[in-house]
C-alpha cells in the first residue's frame, strides 16, 4: 500500500445545495494528497475528514491549529445561517401590513399591534406631537418590532388671516413667530408657513402691502444715475403729493437743485442720496 508523502490544501468552499440554495452542513475542504508511488488524489470533506492528512501538509506549519480554527468558523457559520433562515421565515410568515405610509402615528400603531407587532417611533418633532408615518422598517435583530419614522403634521394655514392661523396652530400645540413680507396680495394673510424642525415653533410669513409703493419706487430708484432721474420717477408717483412724504419730496428737490447748480453728483454722492431716501421710506 502506498504511503502519503505530502499534502496541499487547494480549496475551501461552502456547499451550495439544499432547498434554500445553501446548506448548514460543514464546509468542504479540498486537499491534494501525494503518494510515494507517484499517484496523487484529491480528497474533499470537512475539517474532521482532512485531519488525517495534517501531518503531511506542506509547507510545514501548525495546520492542526488552523483546521481547529476553521472548524470553529464552520460552527459559527452554521449558527448564523440558522439565525438568518429563522428570521427570513419569521418575516415571510409575519408580513408588515401595507398602507402605513401617510397614516397618522396613532392609526399605524393600532394596525401594527393588531397584527402582533411591537412598535417604536422616531419623531422629527418632540414626542407627544402626533404626525404622519413617513417611513418604517423592521428593527434590526428583532423582526417583530417595527420602527416608525413620524413627521409631525402642521395644519395647513396658508391663505388664512393671521389671527385665524395663529388660533389653528395653537390648538394643535404649536407656537408661532410672525414675519412680515411685502407682497401684492391681501394684507394680513399667511403667504408661507415655515416649521422649525425638532421644535414646536412655526414661522408665519404675513403679506404686508403697507409699504408696497415705497418698495416699488426704491427698486426703480436703484437704476438711476442722477438726482434728476430720481426726481423724474418720484414726481410720477402719488406719494410725491402726500404730506406724509413731504420730507422725501423736499430732499429730492433740494439735491436736484444742487445738481443743476453745481453739476452732476458723483457716484458715491448718488449712492448716499439713494440710501437716505430708502431709509426715510422703508424704516
Amino acid at each position: 500500500m502506498a504511503d502519503v508523502i505530502r499534502a496541499e490544501i487547494v480549496g475551501i468552499r461552502m456547499a451550495e445545495n439544499g432547498s434554500l440554495g445553501y446548506t448548514v452542513n460543514s464546509t468542504d475542504y479540498s486537499v491534494l494528497v501525494f503518494f510515494d508511488n507517484g499517484i496523487c488524489e484529491l480528497v474533499e470533506g470537512s475539517a474532521a475528514d482532512i485531519r488525517p492528512f495534517l501531518p503531511y501538509l506542506s509547507p510545514r506549519v501548525d495546520y492542526n491549529q488552523m483546521v481547529s480554527m476553521l472548524a470553529q468558523f464552520e460552527e459559527k457559520l452554521k449558527q448564523d445561517i440558522k439565525s438568518i433562515v429563522r428570521q427570513a421565515l419569521l418575516e415571510n410568515n409575519n408580513p408588515i401590513p401595507i398602507g402605513l405610509i401617510g397614516k397618522s402615528d396613532i392609526d399605524a400603531i393600532r394596525i401594527l399591534e393588531a397584527a402582533g407587532f411591537k412598535t417604536e417611533t422616531e419623531y422629527t418633532a418632540p414626542a407627544g406631537i402626533h404626525g404622519i408615518v413617513m417611513q418604517y422598517t423592521r428593527k434590526e435583530n428583532d423582526p417583530m418590532t417595527v420602527v416608525l419614522k413620524i413627521i409631525y403634521d402642521v395644519p395647513d394655514v396658508k391663505g388664512m388671516k393671521q389671527e385665524d392661523a395663529i388660533r389653528s396652530l395653537r390648538s394643535a400645540g404649536f407656537s408661532t413667530v410672525i414675519k412680515h413680507q411685502i407682497c401684492e396680495g391681501e394684507p394680513g394673510t399667511v403667504i408661507d408657513v415655515l416649521p422649525e424642525d425638532g421644535t414646536l415653533n412655526v414661522i408665519l410669513v404675513i403679506c404686508d402691502n403697507s409699504k408696497l409703493n415705497e418698495n416699488i419706487f426704491v427698486d426703480k430708484m436703484q437704476k438711476c444715475s442722477s438726482v434728476s432721474d430720481i426726481w423724474s420717477i418720484w414726481s410720477k408717483t402719488d406719494m410725491a403729493s402726500k404730506y406724509k412724504f413731504k420730507n422725501v419730496t423736499e430732499m429730492i428737490k433740494r439735491e436736484k437743485s444742487s445738481e443743476e447748480k453745481f453739476g452732476k453728483k458723483t457716484g458715491t454722492q448718488i449712492e448716499s442720496i439713494k440710501l437716505a431716501i430708502k431709509t426715510m421710506l422703508l424704516d
